[in-house]
């Protein structure tokens, strides 16, 4: 996402578990685009084609323009029989959802998702954002999710992680004859303590945080039956010191991973979604999290490109010194 904003790469990949595309795509300022799951097939993905579910992963394009973000889509999405959870080819290029009409979209409106405390200044630049989408698009409605509350949305993702790693863990010592715990000093903390973590988990555990799980996705879907999308922060904070991420948000503890994201709820539910330059609080970059429904990833495409129309941010780029 770095590469891209500086102009070093014109486009980049990005993969998906909890966030990983859109967090940084939010803190560079650019355009980040997570597809329907399965949309951008991961492949030969061994000798677990079946990890990408636990939570849902998803690979989607990173770049300055929402244009260039559908037609990256379009040369890396299609059907591939090696991964098990492949979508059918599209009929049409995701170039002709850039012109989309959205003057009949209904907007669900919930900047912190009601489960995030948000900064301010945050929540200043995405409410601007969304008042320009306003004038545009049918009905912008302020409404939060029926999430339950932080820790009980998350837990499912936490402990599907943990087993995520649990076979990440196992697959190293099978398969490379390496044991990540004796090389600890090699690899981040997060990753000790996941894997760590993972070798106390039970198969009773996993299937409790699926019934979680499906808590969170009722709550999102539910809300998907009055709206066509929602729309959120990316983050709840400007972007940070990558040494230094925020521990508290105006006096309130959070967690030090995903505390202040926005982003992993749709890696349980599964729905495409988007981080949109929404603007700079002190010069730092902010995203707007743009959701639609399953099955709706042209959707998400044709609300960038409309946000993009309405306030460009192609001027917040260094200048290509070519």
């Amino acid at each position: 996402a770095a590469a891209v904003a500086a102009g070093m790469v014109p486009l980049a990949l990005g993969s998906d578990a909890a966030g990983s595309l859109r967090t940084p795509a939010a803190a560079c300022g650019v355009f980040g685009l997570m597809p329907d799951f399965g949309r951008v097939p991961h492949g030969n993905d061994r000798p677990d084609a079946f990890i990408n579910t636990h939570p849902f992963s998803f690979l989607g394009p990173i770049t300055r323009s929402v244009e260039d973000a559908a037609l990256m889509l379009d040369v890396m999405a299609g059907p591939d029989d090696r991964d098990p959870f492949t979508r059918p080819a599209r009929e049409e290029s995701y170039r002709t959802a850039l012109r989309d009409p959205v003057e009949d979209l209904r907007v669900a409106y919930s900047p912190d998702l009601g489960v995030c405390p948000l900064v301010d200044d945050v929540r200043e630049a995405v409410d601007g954002l969304v008042d320009e989408l306003r004038g545009t698009v049918a009905t912008v409605d302020r409404v939060d999710p029926d999430l339950p509350g932080w820790e009980a949305a998350h837990e499912p993702l936490a402990t599907l992680l943990q087993a995520r790693y649990r076979g990440i863990y196992d697959a190293f010592r099978e398969d490379q004859g390496v044991d990540i715990l004796d090389r600890r000093e090699e690899v981040t903390d997060e990753v000790v303590s996941r894997v760590e973590k993972s070798l106390e988990l039970s198969a009773g555990d996993v299937r409790r945080a699926e019934r979680r799980r499906t808590t969170v996705y009722d709550a999102v879907q539910d809300l998907f039956a009055d709206y066509d999308l929602l729309v959120s922060a990316t983050l709840s904070v400007p972007a940070f010191d990558i040494d230094s991420p925020p521990t508290a948000i105006d006096g309130e503890s959070v967690h030090p991973v995903h505390g202040f994201t926005l982003t992993w709820p749709f890696n349980l539910t599964g729905n495409p979604t988007a981080s949109v330059p929404a603007g700079r609080v002190d010069g730092l970059p902010v995203g707007l999290q743009v959701t639609g429904r399953r099955g709706g990833d042209d959707t998400v495409v044709a609300a960038g490109a409309a946000c993009e129309r309405l306030a460009p941010w192609d001027d917040a780029y260094p200048v290509d010194p070519r």
